[in-house]
């Protein structure tokens, strides 16, 4: 995305594009993930299934980032964050939003705002290359203790890491049983079958 261009993620037939709302509160309460089973950006998830469009649009407005659908890329104040990137202007968004003058109000917030998402692309990412000669058991301890403070992981996936640490091609036997289930019409995620 900081360059411009939407994320592609295996077995999706679409990119992933995301949408910066210039409206975010200053304080976040709500975080959320990537549905990867989505084909057309418009499907809820479970306990969004029965809101009303009024109840969805709440919350949509009280995230900073969202995976972008054709309703809320029409609203003035969600942009893509592709766009974001491909320019160091904020006129093309500030129109959008509407925001004609220098005196609006919004001005200096939606401009601090964009300033601080370019920022991202300042921002220096850590890596770490491990020699060649560690085990498998040794990189996926690393994995686990580097992830634990870090990144946000879900339970499955440290077990995912320390199964297949152990136990090699794991992986492929869990998601071909996962493939089994699914025809079944057990369509789960991977994490309930490795808890399981």
């Amino acid at each position: 995305m900081i360059r411009g261009k939407p994320v592609s993620v295996r077995r999706l037939k679409r990119p992933i594009e995301l949408l910066f709302n210039l409206e975010h509160p200053e304080e976040l309460a709500v975080v959320t993930e990537v549905n990867e089973k989505q084909d057309d950006g418009e499907e809820l998830i479970e306990d969004e299934a029965d809101s009303s469009p009024d109840e969805l649009q709440r919350r949509f407005d009280k995230m900073t980032f969202v995976v972008a659908t054709k309703k809320l890329e029409q609203l003035s104040h969600w942009v893509k964050v592709t766009d974001v990137f491909k320019t160091d202007e904020d006129a093309p968004f500030l129109e959008r939003a509407g925001i004609e003058k220098v005196s609006d109000p919004r001005f200096k917030n939606y401009s601090q705002r964009l300033a601080r998402l370019r920022g991202i692309r300042k921002y220096i990412y850590r890596m770490d290359v491990l020699e060649r000669n560690l085990s498998y058991n040794e990189v996926t301890e690393i994995f686990v203790r580097v992830n634990s403070l870090g990144a946000k992981l879900r339970s499955s996936d440290l077990a995912l890491a320390q199964i297949t640490s152990k136990w090699r091609n794991s992986l492929k036997i869990f998601q071909a049983f996962q493939q089994e289930c699914a025809k079944a019409g057990f369509d789960l995620d991977l994490g309930l079958y490795l808890k399981t």
